[in-house]
Order: structure tokens, then sequence, then C-alpha cells
């Protein structure tokens, strides 16, 4: 039976991203830059190099992966991760002035 090893903390990540983008109007500097799936995936990654990060192997009885919804991350988790995607989002776009106009 083969084994799916997942990063359960990518998808708490990716969900934090998509929650702090919300928060800003579509025509904003951070929300056209990181629409782009190759700056919104360095995010992603900056944020999962500054976090531990939690996996999991996971198959059912016939060897196929299971996929469990993440377990509810504390509050005080939630706003470290918020804390590094706002540092992130900086750091990225510093390196691409382009960007920031």
């Amino acid at each position: 039976m083969p084994n799916a090893t997942i990063n359960l903390t990518g998808s708490l990540v990716v969900e934090e991203i998509d929650l702090f983008l919300a928060t800003y109007p579509d025509s904003h500097t951070y929300k056209l830059a990181f629409s782009q799936p190759g700056l919104r995936r360095k995010l992603v990654d900056w944020v999962l190099s500054k976090i531990p990060n939690r996996y999991a192997t996971l198959q059912d009885t016939q060897g196929r992966p299971v996929y469990p919804d993440f377990q509810c991350a504390s509050l005080e988790k939630r706003l470290k991760i918020e804390e590094i995607i706002r540092n992130g989002i900086a750091e990225i776009l510093q390196q691409s002035p382009e960007l920031s106009q």
C-alpha cells in the first residue's frame, strides 16, 4: 500500500494568504501582484520557510491517499502567520520594485 505524505501547514498558509489579501480592494497592489501564480507560489514558499511545518502520511484501506481537513490552528498561530505574510509581501515586493508602483 503506497503512502501519501502531505504538508498540512501548506493548506493553512494558503488559507491565511487568501484571507489576508481579501481585506484589500481588487485594485490594490498586493492583490494585483499576488494574483500572479508565480508570485503567489513565492509567497507561500517564503512563509513556509519561516514556520514549523506539519506533515502527515495517510492512506485508506485500499492504499489511496486520504486528505483530512486541517485541524483548527490557534488564533496565536494564525496571527503569527499573518505577520509573516506581511513581512513576506514586503520582502518580495522590495525585490521586485516594478510591482510595488
